[in-house]
């Protein structure tokens, strides 16, 4: 029997097929969590808002969490530490954390934890929510990975937003290592390659996980930053999703994704984000990159859709494909086609039929020519001539 969500969620439709508008009795599920949403998000900007402050490694309205106070706390000891000793930070590196994490997420949210990796020469802090799968693999298993970038300013209450709405469900449940950085979308633009660093340094060096599973998702601002991210490590990356989400930069940059197939979400009636999408999808492919648009009818900037249907496509497009194995047979044929050639080079010096070779019987300079007129010693008198001089 196919495993489902509870039930204050089981009303809502496959919205990705887009054929109708969602039920209103989706509507008025995804509503409820949007209201809990924007209650927890109300000293933070607006979940679609782009013109936000940067990023700091605190955000304001979270000081007052222990867990960011400690957060910092460690980041300045560590300042403190490599300053005393006339270090730059970066000289310093904080320990990596363990797998698998210890600390429980401040959510209480089962199977999440939290970690704080150290990002850029100033080993800033980025707290990191990580989602363990129902069911951890076993023996030589590997996790398959996904990076969901939040909303908004990327703080603590849209992460866990983004995490209910669409993610920590089906994650746990199909397998997957769920990995939520608090981080602003808009300032990857900056620090994709730093963050990803981090990011993937923790993972190649103590998590069990399939490098050739890892999705990028993002959302709204996080949608931003998930293309700065890709971009700054396409190479680790089996594909990318947005819902949506936009590229900001040159076109001519999306050609680093033609390894990285992509799904761009974004609802009819969220008409700027729905004109730079289809702008963004034009361009990805004339760039070459395989990338899809999935308009959603009758839906704005939050977009209600089902988790499953989300995990469904990263199943299919989430695992990247090897590079081409090389044609152990082209180098012999490329030598012996070479060789074939220099032999029947006219110009070759040791080509049989050059006219310049000296061993060419019909080189008029070769001395055992018998038609050298030109009284080479050996060669025999041209008829009607006079015999060679000694």
């Amino acid at each position: 029997m196919a495993r489902q969500r509870p039930a204050a969620n089981s009303s809502a439709t496959r919205a990705t097929q887009v054929k109708a508008a969602p039920s209103r009795a989706a509507k008025a599920c995804v509503a409820a969590a949007w209201v809990l949403a924007l209650l927890l998000a109300v000293s933070s900007t607006a979940w679609a808002q782009n013109a936000v402050p940067p990023a700091t490694p605190v955000p304001a309205e979270d000081a007052a969490d222990p867990a960011h106070a400690a957060d910092a706390a460690h980041a300045d000891a560590a300042r403190d530490t490599a300053a005393a000793h006339g270090s730059p930070v970066a000289s310093a590196p904080a320990a990596l954390p363990a797998w698998p994490p210890t600390q429980p997420s401040p959510d209480g949210k089962p199977g999440a934890f939290r970690i704080t990796l150290h990002v850029g020469a100033d080993a800033h802090a980025l707290p990191v929510t990580v989602v363990l799968p129902e069911n951890m693999p076993t023996g030589d298993a590997r996790l398959p990975v996904v990076i969901a970038l939040p909303p908004g300013q990327g703080n603590a209450q849209m992460c866990a937003v983004v995490r209910e709405l669409y993610w920590d469900f089906e994650a746990r449940g199909r397998g997957y290592l769920l990995l939520v950085p608090e981080v602003l979308g808009q300032s990857l633009q900056t620090e994709g390659a730093d963050v990803a660093a981090a990011l993937f340094g923790w993972l190649d060096a103590v998590v069990p996980y399939d490098a050739s599973r890892v999705t990028l998702a993002g959302v709204s601002n996080g949608g931003v930053g998930a293309f700065h991210l890709a971009l700054a490590a396409p190479q680790r990356l089996a594909s990318l999703l947005v819902l949506p989400g936009a590229h900001e930069g040159p076109p001519e940059a999306l050609a680093a994704l033609a390894d990285v197939p992509v799904r761009m979400l974004v609802g009819a009636d969220d008409t700027d984000w729905l004109a730079l999408c289809e702008r963004n999808v034009t361009e990805l492919h004339a760039a070459g990159v395989t990338a899809e648009l999935l308009v959603v009818p009758g839906q704005g900037h939050v977009i209600q859709v089902p988790g499953s249907d989300l995990f469904d496509w990263i199943d299919t497009h989430g695992t990247r494909k090897p590079p081409p194995a090389a044609d152990t047979a082209t180098p012999a044929k490329a030598a012996n086609a070479a060789k074939a050639a220099k032999a029947t080079n006219p110009t070759n010096p040791a080509n049989p039929a050059n006219p310049a070779n000296p061993a060419n019987p019909t080189n008029p300079t070769n001395p055992t020519n018998p038609t050298d007129t030109e009284g080479h010693a050996g060669a025999a008198p041209a008829a009607g001539g006079s015999q060679p001089r000694r």
